[in-house]
């Protein structure tokens, strides 16, 4: 059997070299000034920015559930397996239900269906800890996991849609290193106010931020989706 992983590797191998021209070495400061500008320019477009921070605020809470359910759950009872299940069907809904969130945002809007999802991972996360049977914690993660499903695609979405063309690819590397940013904060965050509160009231407090972030969203940003229907609308037959 290993000899059959090495197979691909010798294939590779044994490919032919491509003989490709040289880079004039006048080209490599030009294009980091490219990528330069490229990367101000995203930063500089606060709409990008907001829904990218929108996303990193969701993960915060997705970081402290996926860092501390398991220490919540096991303290109450609950087994090794019975914490797999539960956080195997939440991976599952959250899976299974990109696919459906990203399909309606392109149908009702990239705007609506992100404050419904961050409405649900809001609304789900302290409710988490205050669940104790497995079907209920079963139930709750799950629902947890469809904010984050609906979420996830919405927000991609819309910020591919509010970049600038030739700028794309700069927007969505800005907004992943943000992304990552709220996921690798959740832990830290959860486990302050856990040690300090409890986990109902830490919880309770990233969802609050949650919610703070929705209300900025839904304030300051305009759904690109409906501004071409609207000119449609006023263009005349």
């Amino acid at each position: 059997m290993g000899g059959l992983g090495l197979l691909p590797l010798i294939m590779v191998l044994r490919l032919p070299n491509e003989e490709r021209a040289p880079v004039p070495a006048t080209a490599n400061p030009g294009r980091w000034m490219e990528f330069k500008r490229g990367i101000v320019e995203v930063v500089s477009n606060r709409a990008v920015v907001i829904a990218s921070a929108l996303e990193a605020v969701m993960y915060v809470g997705y970081g402290a559930f996926l860092g501390f359910f398991p220490i919540y759950a096991r303290g109450i009872g609950h087994n090794d397996a019975a914490i797999g299940l539960i956080m195997g069907g939440q991976l599952a809904t959250t899976m299974i239900g990109k696919p459906a969130g990203g399909w309606l945002s392109d149908r009702l809007g990239r705007k609506p269906m992100i404050l419904l999802g961050l409405a649900l991972c809001a609304l789900m996360l302290p409710l988490i800890v205050l669940g104790e049977g497995f079907l209920s914690l079963l139930l709750l993660s799950s629902l947890f996991g469809l904010g984050v499903a609906i979420v996830t695609p919405s927000t991609t979405a819309l910020v591919a849609d509010l970049a600038k063309a030739g700028r794309k690819g700069s927007a969505m590397g800005v907004f992943g290193t943000i992304w990552d940013s709220g996921e690798a904060a959740g832990p830290i965050l959860a486990g302050f106010l856990t040690a300090s509160l409890s986990y109902f009231n830490g919880f309770l407090i990233i969802s609050g931020v949650m919610a703070l972030a929705a209300v900025i969203f839904a304030v300051t940003i305009k759904d690109p989706m409906h501004a071409p229907a609207r000119q449609a609308e006023g263009k005349p037959a």
